[in-house]
């Protein structure tokens, strides 16, 4: 990937739809979308985990998940403390896990255009007067990425050049907004590396 000066066509559009940026930008009105529910995980023997679902942990809790919903996704929603001691790595907050994040990329490198950009936010720069930074290549490079940041996570926005297709994780969210084109969202569902709840297609 190459850092970029802000493209200004794009930084456009983006903020049209959701102002300065300072933690993601948030762009709606695809044909389809869903959220990706980031893991959660317990040791099961040593060197070895187990990822627990949210709706797993919803069933323990006597709660229910939701068919879908517009606004961001949040344990408390499923009857379940993301935070517990518990877990021995508890909900990536701001960031997608390993395994939520190759189920994604696998998904999107097959995608009809794979030339996309990458924007950090300030948040996750640390750079609260340098307005975030911009990335551009192809979604095959983004395997390896890790976040820019001292956090270490995984990027904030990611959008096919065409935009064709659109990835949110707002910096403090613990699921992932993907809006896209119908087809590429059933790949998403059929991906059983990750867990999904729908997004209302007109938000």
């Amino acid at each position: 990937m190459n850092r970029v000066d802000p493209p200004q066509e794009h930084l456009r559009w983006l903020r049209q739809a959701d102002g300065s940026g300072w933690a993601g930008f948030d762009v709606r009105g695809w044909p389809d979308a869903l959220w990706l529910l980031h893991g959660m995980f317990v040791d099961v023997e040593l060197g070895q985990r187990r990822r627990l679902t949210w709706s797993e942990l919803a069933g323990r809790a006597g709660g229910l998940a939701p068919a879908q919903m517009d606004d961001f996704p949040h344990p408390q929603q499923w009857g379940f403390d993301a935070y517990s001691d518990h877990f021995s790595e508890p909900v990536h907050e701001g960031s997608l896990d390993v395994e939520s994040w190759d189920g994604l990329l696998g998904v999107l490198q097959d995608a009809a255009c794979t030339e996309c950009y990458v924007f950090i936010c300030e948040m996750h720069t640390d750079d609260w007067a340098g307005g975030g930074e911009f990335w551009t290549g192809d979604v095959s490079e983004l395997a390896t990425w890790v976040g820019r940041g001292d956090d270490d996570c995984t990027p904030i926005n990611i959008w096919a050049a065409d935009r064709s297709w659109f990835v949110y994780t707002d910096a403090d969210g613990l699921a992932t907004y993907v809006g896209g084109s119908e087809l590429l969202i059933r790949r998403l569902r059929q991906d059983d590396r990750i867990e999904i709840i729908s997004a209302r297609r007109s938000a």
